[in-house]
């Protein structure tokens, strides 16, 4: 071991997190509290998304709300725009391309249990994918077991086959419920790289 390097503390990073700007109550969450409960549990960092149940309408104001609080909180919050294929193709193009260049957002989050749609649906989710993976910026998907036949892990192992450059990150692993699916996600990501 090289003791003339000091050892850095590892940076702890919660890779789901969900936020709104306007509680409901439950495990909605405005920044403020996911900050102090961050600070409580000694998490550095977070990935942070829009917190539904929310009205589809609002989809946007949400995402806006997160690009506040990545802008307040450089250090600790990376930004991922909420993308719900059922707004249709064309507000999701100009959500992502708002996500992009007015945002900075990293990526874009797909959540087929909370919106319900499959999510590798060739003519409802695909073309988003495709917008998505058109910008180089991460794409998340919930993959679990509360709704496998919207978000079985092998639908994930399609899209980064289909799309090989694109970087998927699989939320949940296909656990969050029963049947426990984890051990497929775990087989699908070890297929594809471009899986995390």
């Amino acid at each position: 071991m090289d003791r003339s390097s000091p050892q850095e503390d590892p940076v702890v990073v919660d890779a789901d997190t969900h936020i709104s700007p306007m509680p409901q109550g439950g495990n909605s969450l405005t920044i403020d509290e996911l900050l102090a409960r961050m600070d409580r549990a000694g998490v550095d960092k977070a990935l942070a998304w829009l917190q539904p149940p929310y009205l589809r309408n609002e989809t946007s104001i949400g995402n806006a709300y997160v690009h506040q609080a990545m802008r307040n909180h450089p250090d600790r919050i990376f930004g991922f725009g909420w993308l719900d294929p059922h707004l249709g193709r064309e507000w999701a193009e100009a959500e992502i391309r708002r996500g992009v260049e007015g945002h900075g957002f990293f990526g874009f989050k797909l959540n087929g249990a909370q919106n319900g749609f499959v999510i590798d649906d060739e003519a409802l989710v695909l073309p988003i994918v495709e917008a998505v993976a058109r910008t180089g910026k991460l794409l998340a998907f919930h993959i679990g077991a509360d709704a496998p036949e919207n978000t079985h892990p092998t639908w994930s192992g399609a899209i980064a086959r289909r799309y090989p450059d694109l970087r998927l990150i699989i939320v949940h692993m296909g656990g969050a419920a029963y049947p426990d699916l984890s051990h497929t996600a775990i087989e699908v990501a070890s297929e594809h790289p471009n899986i995390t």
